[in-house]
């Protein structure tokens, strides 16, 4: 590598760390970002609702931009070479921003807030104009971690190029790609932290959780159709995806972790897809463009990663976004952290997912005990996978990080309340009742 190469790899990681420096957040922050996925389907044979037709998904977002006046339409990059710019792929409001996933799941994202009972205010609100739409066009939201009804190869994607070339990508790499993108549906929140050791502590006591959080979770009873009788049938397809992409983060639970760790994780991660107008001139320069269209080739960087594609030029802050969009492991850092292996689940055990979600990573006590334990070194990645498989094995008689899997949980309920407002711990019988009842 010569001392230019040396610099601008430096320099370019740098601007990725920056991005996680600028996360940072107050001592008093304690706010919650939420994302619930939804399946759109037919009311009386619970048939996926497409993206285009007379009353499709498309449709519905139309419907929902004139019900919110100040909202604004977000537009995608379209697929294929038939001269489809830009497609209709979501919409933006003050409070929250609508999204589509690959076969047209409707995805909320609501803005961080610092009360759950506000989180709770705008989603209701949210479904009750969406359910208006949904009456008209005889359809209906699904919550749930696989599709009711339908089949992953029945299911289509929408005309956006990032989920074609992803899905043509997936299908060398592993098996689960066509499931996961289609036919599944997830339930993610998102924390602040307050600095580079803050954010590790909750990073890796993230991951630690997850594979609890996924059995307190788990809301998948159909799978291809059928009926589902495996645990965490939704982890299970995720772990034949991407493995350079999903999963754990190489060394996360190290207790040298940082942000610069993460930053060049994500720069060795191979790429897939970027458009055209984040790309280096470098890389675009003097290209044999497949299929006619520079865009396509643009998109299609493969197996690719950022340190090739921008090995001789500085990265933009866009780039810089969207290479971080592009890794979907169970627990993600943007300029938060994002905890994202759950299913999509009913609103009433979201909340109360997100009560315990903020109990305990909020809890500086569970912070520093999960910490402890990885300094000692007496948890680690393979342990984490160990604890997941446990319990897709055995369910409530597995046992996870040497201890019995309920009594953990019973731990996890009893701490959760202490650091949660009393008007807050109400939501926590939703999903502690779930538990108790199985």
């Amino acid at each position: 590598m010569t001392e230019t190469s040396e610099r601008l790899h430096k320099q370019n990681i740098d601007r990725i760390e920056e991005v996680f420096y600028a996360g940072c957040k107050s001592a008093h922050t304690r706010n919650l970002g939420v994302e619930l996925e939804h399946f759109i389907v037919k009311k009386d044979t619970q048939e996926a609702v497409s993206y285009e037709g007379k009353k499709g998904v498309h449709y519905i977002l139309d419907r929902l931009l004139e019900i919110y006046p100040n909202a604004k339409a977000v537009y995608a990059r379209g697929s294929g070479g038939d001269g489809r710019a830009n497609i209709l792929s979501g919409i933006s409001t003050d409070c929250f921003s609508l999204s589509l996933e690959p076969a047209a799941q409707l995805e909320i994202s609501i803005s961080p807030r610092e009360y759950i009972a506000d989180i709770e205010t705008i989603y209701r609100d949210f479904r009750e104009r969406l359910d208006v739409v949904l009456e008209d066009c005889r359809a209906e939201c699904v919550t749930a971690g696989y599709h009711p009804r339908a089949r992953a190869e029945e299911l289509t994607l929408i005309p956006k190029e990032r989920y074609h070339v992803m899905d043509a990508y997936f299908a060398k790499i592993g098996t689960g790609g066509r499931e996961m993108m289609r036919a599944t549906a997830s339930t993610q929140i998102s924390i602040d932290y307050m600095s580079c050791d803050d954010f590790r502590k909750k990073f890796q006591a993230g991951y630690i959780l997850t594979p609890i959080f996924k059995f307190l979770t788990d809301h998948t009873a159909v799978y291809e159709g059928k009926e589902n009788k495996l645990l965490l049938q939704r982890s299970r397809i995720w772990d034949r995806v991407d493995r350079a992409r999903t999963g754990i983060v190489p060394g996360a639970v190290s207790g040298e972790f940082t942000f610069r760790s993460y930053a060049e994780y994500l720069w060795n991660m191979p790429l897939v897809y970027c458009p055209k107008e984040y790309m280096p001139p470098s890389f675009l320069r003097g290209k044999q463009w497949k299929e006619g269209t520079m865009e396509m080739d643009a998109a299609n960087v493969g197996s690719l990663t950022p340190a090739q594609i921008w090995k001789q030029e500085t990265i933009s802050k866009e780039a810089v976004w969207h290479i971080m969009s592009m890794a979907f492991p169970d627990v993600r850092l943007k300029n938060y952290i994002e905890i994202r292996g759950m299913d999509s689940m009913p609103s009433d055990q979201m909340l109360g997912y997100a009560a315990l979600v903020k109990g305990l990573m909020y809890a500086p006590e569970v912070i520093d005990a999960i910490d402890h334990e990885i300094q000692i070194g007496t948890i680690s990645e393979e342990q984490i996978r160990r604890a997941e498989r446990a319990i897709q094995r055995e369910g409530r008689k597995a046992y996870v990080y040497g201890k019995q899997l309920m009594d953990v949980c019973r731990r996890l309920f009893k701490k959760a309340p202490e650091y949660l407002p009393k008007a807050e711990q109400k939501y926590l019988e939703s999903i502690s009742g779930k538990f108790w009842s199985q």
